[in-house]
């Protein structure tokens, strides 16, 4: 996974020249194991006019590595990254 984090990472940085604000990921759930396709890490600040599309908030890539991770102390661990993202598809 980390491999391929990095691997999507790099590329979008090649491609569009800026790092990535979003990755879109699949988690799940530690108390129920319930996987959720298709949310939205935001690496930007809060913003109101996108808040409603974020399902958590990562300081970095070295943040969003450690929510693979069942260890990770929220409630949730990423199980898959589909894309890393410029903007919201639904903003």
């Amino acid at each position: 996974m980390i491999t391929k984090i990095n691997n999507l990472y790099n590329k979008f940085i090649t491609e569009r020249g800026h790092e990535p604000f979003y990755v879109e990921c699949n988690v799940k759930f530690k108390d129920d194991d319930e996987i959720e396709e298709g949310v939205i890490i935001s690496f930007k600040d809060f913003n109101p006019d996108t808040d409603e599309f974020i399902f958590y908030y990562c300081e970095d890539i070295n943040d969003l590595v450690y929510m693979t991770s069942e260890e990770c102390e929220s409630d949730f661990y990423i199980v898959d990254v589909v894309e890393f993202l410029g903007t919201i598809h639904n903003a």
